[in-house]
C-alpha cells in the first residue's frame, strides 16, 4: 500500500512540475489525489474483509448443519441398535432413579413414590413422589430423573412451575402419566 502511495505521490510531483500551477495548488492537488487513492484502497479492503467474514459465517452454518445431521443420525442409530433392557435391569434402573430422588429429600425415609415408569423412549424415569417438608406431607407431585437431571415438581405458585411442566412434557412423561391425586 505504501509503494502505491509513493508512486502516486511521485507521479503527482512530476505532473506538477510540468504545469504552470503554483506550488500550493500543486501540493493541494497532490494531497487530494493521495487522499482519494487511500480512500479507494480502504473501501476495497473493507469489501474484501466483509466478503471473507460472510464466507466464514456461511462455512460455520454449514459445519453446524453437518454436526446436527450427524448427531441426529448417531442418536437414531443408537436408539435402534441398543439392546432392550431385561425386566430385572428395568426394575433395577427404576429403583436407582427412586433412590436418587430420595437422597435429595430432607427426610429420605419418609418419601413415598408411586407410578414409577420409563417414558416411551426409555431414557427418562417418570414418577410421582410425596415427601415431608417441615414435618408435613405435601401431597404427590410429579418428578422425573435422567442421567443428568433430577427434578421434582415445584409448588404451583413457584415461578419455575411452568418450566417444569414444559420439561416434563418434553421428556415424554406426561404421555404415560397416571391421573394426579392431591
Amino acid at each position: 500500500m505504501r509503494s502505491t502511495l509513493g508512486r502516486v505521490a511521485l507521479c503527482a510531483v512530476v505532473l506538477m512540475w510540468g504545469c504552470g500551477q503554483s506550488a500550493e495548488e500543486k501540493q493541494a492537488e497532490l494531497q487530494a489525489r493521495v487522499a482519494q487513492k487511500l480512500q479507494a484502497e480502504k473501501a476495497a479492503e473493507a469489501r474484501e474483509r466483509e466478503a471473507a467474514e460472510a464466507a466464514s459465517r456461511e462455512a460455520a452454518k454449514m459445519r453446524d448443519l453437518e454436526v446436527r445431521q450427524e448427531s441426529s443420525e448417531t442418536f437414531a442409530k443408537f436408539k435402534t441398535d441398543r439392546p432392550s433392557m431385561t425386566a430385572v435391569e428395568e426394575a433395577d434402573a427404576l429403583q436407582v432413579a427412586v433412590a436418587r430422588v430420595r437422597v435429595r429429600m430432607s427426610d429420605p425415609p419418609a418419601m413415598q413414590a408411586r407410578n414409577v415408569r420409563f417414558n416411551t423412549a426409555h431414557d427418562t424415569v417418570c414418577m410421582e413422589v410425596n415427601y415431608k417438608e417441615r414435618g408435613k406431607y405435601l401431597g404427590f407431585r410429579q418428578a422425573y430423573v435422567t442421567p443428568d437431571v433430577i427434578w421434582v415438581e415445584p409448588a404451583a405458585d413457584d415461578v419455575s412451575h411452568r418450566v417444569f411442566e414444559l420439561n416434563f412434557k418434553r421428556m415424554g412423561c406426561e404421555a404415560a402419566a397416571a391421573p394426579k391425586e392431591r
